[in-house]
């Protein structure tokens, strides 16, 4: 009898584990996450620490206008190595009217979808659109990216991406906190997610800048150096004397920050960005309604160097 009893009372605490287990792993799994993180962890960061690197960059309103032409070119080369697809573009598919907001011209194809579609080729789970997914693709239009193409991707980021009713199985930002320490912070997918959108962006900006420069010799209305970087001379920066190019292109700058300031609209005309948007050019000025003035500023994020709006 007692024999019975033990083995009824070990049977009894097997079966409780099996099915505390049961509700810790009967959880919806992604086949191949791992797999698929270390795909997209191959390009994100790698892309998001692949900033061009400039000890002077901080007084630049972009790299394209302020380089002279071989590091001009050599910064094409550069993006186009790592972003390929943009040699499919030309300059008419450039909106520079909407360079805070919209880059490309809502008539062009979107670049962030070829972008997802080269990110998710380097995983088992390279991307492929249904008949469905298609039609919706062709009617979003400039719109086709956020709300057909994005989330597919960010579905492999972890459950705070997803929209509402998807699996709540573990992600990217799950495996690998769950792999501190043996992996590195700023290694982790889902932390440089940001970082790698924003870096996107700045190639794309300065990919166009720099056609522009090659074929008008400006961008939007400011003159392209020539032979050499050209910086904001300021307190931190006073090595040498301004050159004679130098002078003639700052002066041209603030010739034209005095029409735009003259030729303002005395009625408020609002931009819909905020704090902490990434933005195009260092020292634009926009007026918000709900944030007041914004100015774009250089700022260092997590070591990476990133225009953004920020309070004036």
């Amino acid at each position: 009898m007692r024999k019975s009893w033990v083995q009824a009372t070990v049977g009894f605490a097997a079966l409780s584990m099996l099915l505390s287990s049961c509700s810790l792993i009967g959880k919806e799994s992604i086949a191949e996450l791992q797999a698929i993180c270390d795909g997209m962890r191959s390009r994100v960061v790698a892309i998001s620490s692949n900033y061009p690197d400039r000890d002077s960059f901080g007084q630049a309103d972009h790299m394209a206008t302020l380089s002279g032409d071989s590091d001009r070119e050599a910064l094409r080369q550069k993006i186009l190595r790592l972003m390929p697809y943009l040699a499919d573009y030309d300059l008419a598919d450039y909106d520079f009217a909407a360079w805070e907001s919209g880059r490309l011209k809502p008539d062009s194809n979107d670049w962030r979808i070829k972008e997802a579609v080269l990110l998710m080729s380097l995983t088992p789970a390279p991307l492929v659109f249904d008949d469905e997914e298609k039609q919706k693709i062709s009617i979003a239009g400039a719109d086709a990216y956020e709300k057909v193409v994005r989330p597919k991707v960010e579905y492999y980021l972890g459950p705070n991406y997803r929209a509402e009713g998807e699996t709540d199985a573990d992600g990217c930002e799950e495996l690998d906190n769950a792999a501190e320490p043996s992996i590195d912070y700023d290694n982790q997918v889902e932390y440089q997610w940001n970082y790698y959108r924003m870096q996107m962006n700045e190639y794309v900006d300065n990919y166009f800048w720099i056609l522009s420069c090659k074929q008008t010799g400006k961008v939007d209305g400011e003159k392209c150096s020539g032979t050499k970087y050209v910086s904001t001379p300021t307190n931190y920066n006073a090595a040498s004397e301004p050159s004679a190019e130098e002078l003639a292109i700052l002066e041209e700058r603030a010739q034209n920050a005095e029409n735009e300031s003259r030729n303002s609209s005395t009625t408020p005309t609002y931009s819909n960005v905020a704090p902490l948007q990434g933005c195009g050019r260092l020292g634009a000025v926009v007026q918000t309604e709900n944030y007041g003035e914004l100015t774009c500023k250089l700022v260092f994020l997590n070591r990476i160097r990133a225009l953004v709006w920020m309070r004036s």
